[in-house]
């Protein structure tokens, strides 16, 4: 168990997205708690508030939550992933730069939850794991912190907390019961020099040494069985999958909500259309910028046809 443990965490396989599914359309909330009573709001309504922003697929369940400032730009992020029975199995969340800071993962089988269980859980606790979550917790620099696990009823009932060194590599890994905060598991990593040989020293909860094993690093080329590109791991998928959901323009199954595209849209009275960032009308002027470009622009509104922001509200006329 120990080392398909440690195969777990240098790999750390969080799949949160089996298949990335396909935006219907988006919707706009005030706070968090309007989202969970589907509150919705008018598009126009957001602008110059704080807002939510979440992009539904065809089944109606939220995929990816924007949490935007009153000034219109991103705070966080949150990914969202079911199982084939659609129930949420897993939730990312990340921060403006779209690194991943949270991830809870619903399920009593989830490898850590069952390691931790399996050793430091005795049968007269009477505790029901069923439902049972478990929530890691990152540093900015990505490497993992702790992992919590919870029952479904909210009791935390053990912690695996982590520690590094000034080359962050991991030290020491130390399994805590809860709500006493006692050791009752830990691995010591010991790292020689500059090679790439580790010594692994196992402690039981009486802090005794009850294993000592020597590891050394395989070579690049057989550290997995299959050649790249390697799919289904979330920590290295999460700017594709927000990159792919930013740039696709998408439709609604239904006239209620309208959907977001990357580029506001001038028609000109000529019949061209231009893929545009609409800065302001002014008199009888439109200022914009072009689709890739820095510069602004302007043209007389007498060429222009119509004006439909990224939101698909007109602007003109």
């Amino acid at each position: 168990m120990r080392f398909k443990l440690l195969i777990f965490f240098v790999l750390f396989g969080l799949v949160l997205l089996p298949a990335q599914d396909q935006i219907a359309y988006f919707k706009y909330f005030r706070t968090d708690r309007d989202f969970i009573a589907d509150n919705s709001m008018k598009t126009t309504a957001r602008i110059g508030i704080a807002h939510l922003e979440v992009a539904y697929d065809e089944d109606h369940q939220p995929l990816l939550i924007s949490k935007y400032s009153r000034l219109g730009i991103v705070q966080s992020y949150e990914i969202h992933s079911y199982d084939n029975y659609k129930r949420l199995i897993r939730r990312a969340g990340l921060d403006s730069a779209k690194s991943v800071v949270k991830v809870v993962w619903y399920s009593e089988t989830e490898p850590w939850s069952k390691a931790f269980r399996d050793y430091a859980v005795s049968e007269d606790q009477h505790l029901t794991f069923q439902g049972q979550n478990s929530i890691f917790t990152f540093a900015p620099n990505g490497r993992i912190e702790t992992v919590t696990f919870r029952t479904v009823n909210g009791f935390d009932y053990g912690r695996i907390r982590f520690r590094y060194d000034d080359r962050d590599r991991l030290i020491v890994e130390s399994w805590i019961s809860l709500p006493d905060f006692k050791i009752v598991r830990k691995y010591a990593y010991e790292w020689m020099g500059q090679s790439k040989v580790l010594h692994l020293r196992e402690y039981n909860r009486n802090n005794e040494l009850v294993s000592h094993v020597t590891l050394e690093q395989a070579p690049a080329d057989q550290l997995y069985k299959v050649p790249p590109p390697r799919t289904g791991n979330i920590l290295d998928e999460v700017e594709l999958i927000l990159d792919e959901i930013t740039a696709k323009k998408t439709y609604l199954p239904f006239p209620a909500l309208i959907p977001k595209t990357e580029w506001d849209r001038l028609v000109l009275k000529t019949g061209t259309v231009m893929e545009v960032h609409f800065i302001e009308l002014t008199g009888r002027v439109v200022r914009f910028r072009q689709a890739g470009e820095s510069d602004d622009l302007s043209i007389p509104l007498e060429q222009v046809q119509l004006i439909i922001s990224r939101y698909g509200e007109r602007v003109y006329p």
